[in-house]
């Protein structure tokens, strides 16, 4: 199977950096906020998951 992205290595140095200098796409605020019946529904619903889990049982 072809890989569908590059796969790239960071250290915790530059990863600080590109994040101060690009931001980031994760919203961590929401994620603090977040009770655990929230986090297992938002888990459960992953569609990309289930998938991974499917495969596993296999």
């Amino acid at each position: 199977m072809a890989r569908k992205e590059h796969i790239v290595k960071y250290t915790d140095k530059e990863l600080s950096k590109l994040v101060e200098r690009e931001g980031t796409l994760s919203d961590w605020d929401k994620a603090a906020s977040m009770t655990q019946a929230e986090i297992e529904a938002c888990v459960a619903s992953d569609s990309e998951l289930q998938e991974l889990n499917k495969r596993r049982e296999r």
